[in-house]
């Protein structure tokens, strides 16, 4: 039920229902008092997931605003993948709830699945490692773990769960003397168009060495520090 009230949303039209015997009064004693402030008391030093909370039910809600739409004021129709150009979407972020509340094996005390997930890519973020490098190191758990397949093998794997809680990026490439990004109308550009410094190192092969014209290097696509 949780998992597809936080995919799929609430209806809309839902007035809250008074007959299952709470008074009015009591609601609105709870609505002031706040459900989180009652949770956060007892059950915080149970649930370590809480941190990664915030992040999949922001990433849910807002795929459920994007990708709904009211035909009337009694029914609400939700298209799939309609906005987000793929039908995994739901399913995938299904999994992040059931990750974030999983132990990451049975009986763990210390990490839940998302979490851990979570905290591998951002040791790989803050050390700079490779993909090919995490991706070994994900391999070697994989196995560890005795192929687990609720974890990721491999670095692809693992970007699908920053993807989906909405914190992938897109490198853009900068000036080196701070002109101007390489984006929007500059995005195909080769050199600034400022200062004409090359967005690319070139690197000249032993053959071009002696050649005046430097054009004929090969451009490598590394980013001028």
């Amino acid at each position: 039920m949780l998992c597809h009230l936080l995919v799929y949303g609430i209806d809309r039209s839902y007035n809250p229902w008074l007959s299952h015997g709470e008074s009015v009064e009591q609601i609105d004693k709870n609505k002031d008092q706040g459900y989180v402030a009652e949770v956060s008391d007892n059950e915080s030093e149970d649930r370590p997931f809480d941190d990664m909370a915030p992040f999949v039910f922001d990433a849910t809600s807002a795929w459920n605003s994007i990708n709904s739409t009211s035909i009337n004021e009694n029914e609400r129709t939700t298209y799939i993948g309609s906005s987000s150009g793929t039908s995994e979407t739901p399913m995938l972020l299904q999994k992040l709830v059931e990750d974030m509340e999983a132990d990451l094996y049975p009986g763990c005390k210390t990490f839940k699945r998302l979490e851990f997930i979570m905290s591998l890519l951002h040791i790989k973020v803050s050390n700079k490692w490779s993909d090919k490098s995490f991706s070994m190191l994900l391999n070697a758990l994989h196995r560890a773990f005795n192929y687990d397949n609720n974890l990721p093998s491999s670095s692809y794997d693992a970007k699908k769960y920053t993807k989906a809680l909405g914190l992938d990026y897109v490198k853009i490439d900068a000036c080196v003397n701070h002109c101007v990004l390489f984006r929007k109308e500059f995005a195909n550009e080769v050199k600034c168009p400022k200062c004409s410094a090359p967005r690319w190192k070139q690197d000249i092969s032993q053959d071009d060495e002696n050649s005046d014209d430097e054009d004929e290097g090969v451009h490598r696509k590394t980013r001028v520090p």
